[in-house]
Parts: C-alpha cells; sequence; structure tokens
C-alpha cells in the first residue's frame, strides 16, 4: 500500500507542476521499488532463452503434424508457454543466487535440467517456501522434467534420475498440502452463515435500484453499473479473470432463439481456454436484462459507441485484468462484506450447485467449463463432502427419532440375565464326565 500511496502522490504532483505556472516546476521521481530478488532474461546469454523458446515452438509444432511424435497432444497455449518460460528463469535465478553459477555459465537449457542443477534450485524453493513444497514448486519441477525430456542434450540415465527426483517432489507436495486448509475455505464457510450468499446474489440487483433514481446515466454510475453488471454476469458463466477481462462483445456475446424466446448465450472457442476446449453458457433473464441495459446506455459512456470490449480501457483495449479485480474486489467488499478475488467466483458457484445437490458435480464440470469432473473433484469437493454429511447427519436423526417413537422411554426396561460363562478347564471336566 505504501508502494501505490507514493506512487499516486508523485503521478500527481508531475501532472499538476506541468499544468500550472505557478506550481514548483520540480518533477519528482518514484523511490520507493520493490528490491528485485530473481534475475531478468537480461541477465542471461540470449542463448538460454532462445533455446526455451525453440524447445517450446518444437513441441507445439509436433502437435500440430499429422505424424509428428506430440500426434494427438494438445499444443501448449501462448499463456502456459509464458508461465513456462517464467519457471525456467526462476530456476535459473535460483542457480545464480547459489554461488554455484554465474550468468555467463547458463547458455543452453540443458544445464538447468541435469539432476544435480534440478535438485539445487526445489532445495531453495523449498526451503523459500518454510520447508514446504507448495503447488508452485511442484510446477517448476514439471517444467524442468519436461524441458530435461526434450531438449535433447541429456542421457537416458539422467533423465531417470531427474524424472525420479520430481516424484518425490510430488510425494512432498502431497505431504506438505494435504492437511493445510485453502484460505478460501474460511471465505466459503462465512457464506454459510444466514444472509451473507443471499447479500452475495442480491447485489447487483439492490445497486440498480439505489441508481433508479439517476436519470439519465451519468459517468459515475456507469462504472458503478459495469461492476454489478460483472458480477451478475460472472455467476452465470465462472470464466477465469483471463477470459472474463477480455470478451468482446461481437465474438463473444450472442443473442440465440431457443424457442420462442431470444437468450443471449456467451460462447467462447476453444483456443481461447485453458483446456482447449469451447465453451459456452446461457445467460438468466436477470443477467440478460442487465447485460442489455449496461450495453444500451452505460457502455457508450465508458468506450465510445464502437468499443467492441465489454470491458473498455483507457487505451482502447480491454481492462486489465488486475483493474477488474481491484474494481470487483470494492464492489463485493463495500455491498456484502465478503472478501473477493477473481477465482474465487468458480468456488461460489460450484458451492451453488454442490449444495443444492452434492451429486450435481457433472453440471458443475459443464459451468466451470473443465474437460472431465476429476479436475472439479480434486479442486472443489468440500462443498459436495459436506452436502452429503450434512445429509447423512440428517438421514441417522431421522432413524434414531423413528426408533425412540417405537420404544416406550417412560417404563424402564427390563433387564435379561447374562448368560454364564464356560471356562476351559470347566469344558474339559464336563467332557470327562
Amino acid at each position: 500500500k505504501a508502494r501505490g500511496f507514493h506512487a499516486n502522490a508523485v503521478r500527481a504532483w508531475n501532472a499538476i507542476a506541468t499544468k500550472h505556472d505557478d506550481w514548483p516546476g520540480r518533477q519528482l521521481s518514484r523511490q520507493l521499488q520493490r528490491q528485485r530478488w530473481s534475475c531478468r532474461w537480461e541477465d542471461f546469454p540470449a542463448s538460454l532463452k532462445a533455446d526455451a523458446e525453440t524447445m517450446f515452438a518444437a513441441r507445439n509444432r509436433q502437435c500440430d503434424e499429422l505424424f509428428g511424435e506430440g500426434s494427438g497432444k494438445r499444443a501448449l497455449a501462448p499463456t502456459t508457454v509464458k508461465n513456462r518460460l517464467d519457471h525456467l528463469r526462476i530456476a535459473a535465478s535460483h542457480m545464480v543466487q547459489s554461488g554455484l553459477f554465474k550468468p555467463d555459465q547458463l547458455r543452453s537449457l540443458d544445464v538447468l535440467c541435469r539432476p544435480l542443477s534440478f535438485k539445487l534450485v526445489m532445495e531453495r524453493l523449498v526451503a523459500e517456501r518454510g520447508g514446504k513444497a507448495s503447488g508452485y514448486v511442484e510446477q517448476v519441477a514439471v517444467t524442468l522434467t519436461q524441458a530435461a525430456q526434450e531438449c535433447g542434450r541429456l542421457s537416458a540415465d539422467e533423465i531417470r534420475q531427474v524424472e525420479k527426483l520430481r516424484y518425490k517432489v510430488y510425494r512432498r507436495r502431497l505431504q506438505d498440502t494435504t492437511a493445510d486448509v485453502h484460505p478460501d475455505q474460511a471465505i466459503l464457510d462465512e457464506l454459510d452463515e444466514p444472509g451473507r450468499l443471499d447479500a452475495l446474489l442480491s447485489l447487483p440487483a439492490r445497486t440498480m435500484a439505489g441508481l433508479g433514481k439517476i436519470k439519465p446515466p451519468a459517468d459515475k454510475t456507469a462504472l458503478v453499473v459495469q461492476c454489478a453488471m460483472a458480477l451478475e454476469l460472472w455467476l452465470a458463466c465462472p470464466l477465469r479473470i483471463s477470459n472474463f477481462s477480455a470478451l468482446r462483445m461481437d465474438q463473444h456475446v450472442h443473442e440465440v432463439k431457443v424457442g420462442r424466446t431470444t437468450r443471449i448465450l456467451v460462447r467462447l472457442a476453444g483456443d481461447e481456454m485453458k483446456n482447449g476446449k469451447p465453451y459456452e453458457c446461457y445467460l438468466h433473464d436477470a443477467a440478460s436484462d442487465l447485460l442489455r441495459l449496461y450495453l444500451r446506455e452505460y457502455h457508450p459512456l465508458l468506450g465510445g459507441g464502437d468499443c467492441p470490449w465489454l470491458f473498455p480501457g483507457r487505451s482502447g483495449s480491454h481492462k486489465h485484468a488486475n483493474v477488474i479485480s481491484k474494481q470487483m474486489k470494492k464492489f463485493i467488499w463495500d455491498g456484502a462484506g465478503i472478501e473477493f478475488h477473481p477465482h474465487l467466483i468458480r468456488k461460489i458457484v460450484t458451492k451453488l450447485i454442490l449444495d443444492a445437490d452434492p451429486n450435481n458435480i457433472e453440471i458443475a464440470r459443464i459451468q466451470l467449463g473443465h474437460s472431465d469432473t476429476r479436475a472439479t473433484r480434486q479442486a472443489y469437493t468440500q462443498a459436495q463432502n459436506r452436502e452429503a454429511q450434512r445429509r447423512y447427519v440428517d438421514a441417522l436423526e431421522q432413524r434414531r427419532l423413528a426408533a425412540l417413537t417405537l420404544i416406550d422411554t417412560s417404563q424402564p426396561r427390563e433387564r435379561r440375565p447374562r448368560p454364564l460363562r464356560v471356562g476351559k478347564g470347566q469344558r474339559a471336566r464336563g467332557a470327562k464326565s
């Protein structure tokens, strides 16, 4: 927060200094800069990054070829390539910071992937996280393992060693994270309190009711309406923030005929989704009406009449995901008192579905856009488990009450005499007699 306040103050000072002659003409500079602990790609030889980019390009090229080695596999999305390049950069940074390597020694990808380098990077990452192997540590281990398999410079024995080390990281991650409670679980527990979930679900309608007296639409209310529309739309289509922020009216929002009614359909192509599968979702009436109102009266105030983005930004493109995240976090906190972040919406939608019926895991999978229910179960089974446990407790209580009605508890129950037990010696003597 201090860095943000300082940056805003410097920006405001410099803006005023350029517009007003009576203001001191000195321009301020930002002094509070975050200390950089990792190395940039520019700190290493250019051949290292080029080697990594060539490897990922070759993998995608093989996936596209009909008879290539990677035929049948899904090509890596641009976001995935970006993340894996960042994994390799972090691994190289840890090797330099260990003092055993210099930046100019890391000229090719195979130096990062050898067993000794792999162990060094994993040990430093685990130590950096308090001795725990997090999910991020395992992701870096997977990237290094795939680089070892595909770089073409490691022997078969070295590749087997790296694969064994990667399996140990996987087992350690299971051990360290199985007993941990996800931070989002505390927020989901709050939604079980009376009125908390209702406050969130009714927030768009309450917001629009409060703005009903402000006519005509003004710039100051357009952003509030945008947040209300975004929440209503997000509850219907729980997309990831990267897809949600980049929605276009001319590509993703369609009006289709369903019987005698016209419904709004949100549709994304497979190459835009994380799992490569196309996604589509119908909007309910409240979301459709609010979206139409936003596009008709408030969207031109934010992006102009010809802007195709659903969430227009200042530079002619769409709003950055971080900007939408901050605005929605403030909007939901002020209106419903709930700590919010973009990925939480997917868990809230799953909670709504599984609270209604724990067996609706397939419906949750479709709404989230997962390829199969395995991913849905691994990430969002808490709501399903709790609802199943609640139903068991209810069934147990009903059975117990039914048993009590069959027994007259006012009269003391007659005690039956305990049968005599015959010891081994008595049975032996009885057999002899």
